[in-house]
């Protein structure tokens, strides 16, 4: 699922209500997870697998924010043999 709601221009009321009803889900969940960032760090997320937002940023003196997209492909070692098959 891919969803932001900085941007959405509903086509019409129904769905507009719909997407509002969808984020105040997302933000009110029971399963939503806070991760506190220290000064100074950052996260690394895969999009792929989470839904993710992010609260204020606020600015910090001595350092500056800089948002970084990583594009492109995860790649992962090539086995001998398929998963479930034996490698003999």
């Amino acid at each position: 699922m891919r969803y932001i709601d900085q941007f959405v221009q509903p086509e019409n009321f129904e769905e507009g209500t719909w997407l509002y009803a969808l984020g105040e889900s997302l933000e009110n969940s029971d399963a939503k997870l806070s991760v506190p960032v220290a000064v100074g760090s950052f996260l690394l997320i895969n999009n792929l697998f989470w839904l993710h937002g992010r609260d204020r940023f606020i600015a910090h003196p001595g350092l500056r924010r800089e948002l970084m997209r990583q594009r492109g492909y995860i790649s992962y070692p090539k086995l001998a043999h398929q998963h479930g098959q034996s490698a003999n």
